[in-house]
């Protein structure tokens, strides 16, 4: 299928963040045995202009063999966790949404672009600010850092159809291999295993029945 090529540049060479990759990999979507799609996606530390912080970058296509619908995103935080800006595009069948949010003065500004017509919308935005979508499971590699002892509540936007979501982001104890586990409960339910290391390796979501595994373990 025809990919959205604005995104795909970006995230093939981020330029202040390209010499730095310290985690890649292609998760392998299930639900049951079933194969039923593929998430590529890198974790880059710093930010654009050589800011630091940390650069999400993924692809999500489906179904996984042949694919006829792609998304395709770009999600920049800071040091201490909070978004600044992020790009998402949704293509399906030649039809794409592309949509940008940059964070300034508390206030998430986020323009979607759909054909001919564009509209802006605006958010609150504080720390505590994470960037979801339906079918992109690398995107719970937020909720790692955020993930507290006791419990952290955690305001959910996503971006493709404007729901706000309100959910609490639960840290367990390392396990004897070092591997954490961050529940997610709430408007969102999920499971997310991250390695000794901070790697996400695990997502899995009981509302649709799918579970991410890299493809590397």
């Amino acid at each position: 299928m025809r990919r959205p090529l604005g995104l795909i540049a970006l995230l093939l060479c981020p330029p202040a963040l390209a010499a730095q990759s310290p985690d890649a990999a292609t998760f392998l979507l299930r639900q049951g045995r079933e194969e039923v799609g593929r998430e590529a996606f890198r974790m880059l530390q710093g930010r654009g202009r050589g800011l630091p912080g940390t650069t999400l970058a993924v692809t999500a296509e489906y179904p996984g063999r042949h694919p006829t619908v792609s998304l395709v995103g770009l999600l920049s935080r800071t040091p201490e966790g909070a978004l600044t800006a992020f790009q998402l595009e949704r293509a399906q069948r030649g039809d794409t949404t592309r949509i940008l949010g940059e964070v300034a003065a508390g206030r998430l500004t986020v323009r979607i672009v759909h054909g001919d017509t564009e509209a802006a919308r605006q958010y609150p935005a504080g720390p505590d600010l994470v960037i979801l979508a339906d079918s992109v499971h690398a995107l719970f590699a937020q909720v790692g850092p955020l993930a507290t002892d006791a419990g952290r509540r955690l305001s959910g936007l996503f971006p493709l159809t404007g729901r706000r979501v309100t959910l609490t982001a639960t840290s367990g104890a390392p396990g004897a291999s070092g591997e954490r586990i961050v529940e997610v409960s709430g408007d969102v339910t999920a499971r997310a295993t991250f390695d000794a290391a901070g790697r996400l390796i695990r997502v899995s979501l009981p509302a649709t029945g799918v579970t991410a595994v890299r493809a590397d373990l």
